[in-house]
């Protein structure tokens, strides 16, 4: 009978949320607990990067933002940064930090991309600042929602799995409780920098990426979209059931934990599908029951092998309640092999 890979996830980091703590942990390697008041936004390899807000006048992140960048294995400063504006996603890419936020006054202007070279600490512009699309102070909104007309704001910054390309969407207007109705997606080249914007009005919000394909879905999760990332064309689109928890695989793929819409009954049954980049085709893995059901991991999946928990908890939240480790089931994307629990993680907070 086949086995699961005995290393599996070895050396992958990953966030623990441990309120009021953050910690950054590494499958079979160290731990860093970030200090109380940084907020732990991203890792990779040995390496996390938090963020500080800075007060101004007694109001919380009115002067701007300091973004620090430390080695987990040692708590190391690798950078310090301070940032005028409020800094709210990073992803690691290409030998640098990407990273995008708000402006302290509001969101009526689009603070762009901007990026940290992780050698030298020098900071560079990537996609500039300046105001938002002209179209988006014409949509019609409710009187009361009238001063939010024309704003926008710079949503999670997306990395593909080889780290070729950063996805950047950017969402407006934006009304309180409604969401942001309109989005544009800027895609960068992290080898050149080079910016393009293959899709500029969609009511979709970006999910995945990979180096051929943006995946977006609208707020709720019934539904998921395919598109070239170079072109912007719709390739297609698919529903039938409820997307959750999801990432993108180097090849294109969508893999996402999936509910039938029809599933019925007081246990309706649910899965991990893998939707074809191309085509759309779905393929189901590892249905189990739910209550809780399947949480995908994506943190700790790849091309291969997609890692699902059957305790119903996101990785981030998973070692709360004192619990000293956690297992997840290994599915070989390839063959469709399940390997029930065959991953388990130490809890990096309780020893």
């Amino acid at each position: 009978m086949p086995t699961a890979p005995p290393n599996f996830a070895f050396g992958l980091a990953f966030i623990v949320d441990d309120y009021p703590d953050s910690i950054a942990a590494v499958v079979g390697g160290p731990s860093l607990r970030i200090p109380i008041g940084e907020g732990l936004v991203a890792v990779s390899g040995d390496r996390a990067a938090s963020v500080i807000y800075r007060d101004a006048g007694g109001i919380r992140g009115a002067g701007g933002s300091t973004i620090i960048v430390r080695e987990i294995s040692t708590g190391h400063e690798v950078v310090r940064v301070d940032r005028p504006e409020q800094v709210a996603t990073m992803v690691f890419a290409g030998g640098s930090l990407y990273f995008a936020g708000h402006p302290v006054e509001g969101a009526t202007r689009d603070t762009g991309v901007d990026a940290i070279n992780l050698a030298d600490g020098t900071v560079r512009e990537v996609i500039a600042p300046g105001p938002w699309p002209v179209a988006w102070s014409s949509f019609d909104l409710p009187t009361q929602y009238a001063q939010y007309q024309g704003t926008g704001d710079r949503w999670q910054l997306r990395v593909s799995p080889t780290g070729s390309i950063v996805a950047s969407p950017a969402c407006g207007p934006a009304t309180p409780g409604g969401g942001a109705d309109h989005c544009v997606i800027d895609v960068i080249d992290t080898a050149t920098d080079t910016v393009t914007r293959p899709i500029t009005d969609t009511a979709f919000y970006l999910r995945a990426v990979s180096d051929t394909t943006l995946y977006a879905a609208p707020e709720g999760p019934d539904i998921v979209a395919a598109f070239d990332r170079a072109t912007g064309r719709q390739r297609w689109q698919v529903g039938g059931g409820a997307f959750w928890s999801s990432y993108a695989t180097s090849q294109g793929a969508f893999i996402a934990a999936w509910v039938p819409a029809t599933a019925a009954g007081p246990r309706p049954r649910m899965g991990v599908a893998a939707l074809d980049a191309t085509t759309g085709a779905m393929q189901m893995f590892d249905e189990v029951s739910t209550d809780p059901g399947l949480t995908l991991w994506p943190e700790l999946s790849d091309d291969h092998y997609a890692v699902a928990s059957r305790g119903g908890s996101l990785l981030e939240g998973a070692f709360r309640h004192g619990l000293r480790s956690v297992s997840a089931d290994l599915i070989d994307l390839t063959t469709g092999q399940v390997f029930p629990y065959a991953l388990t993680i130490p809890s990096p907070i309780t020893p």
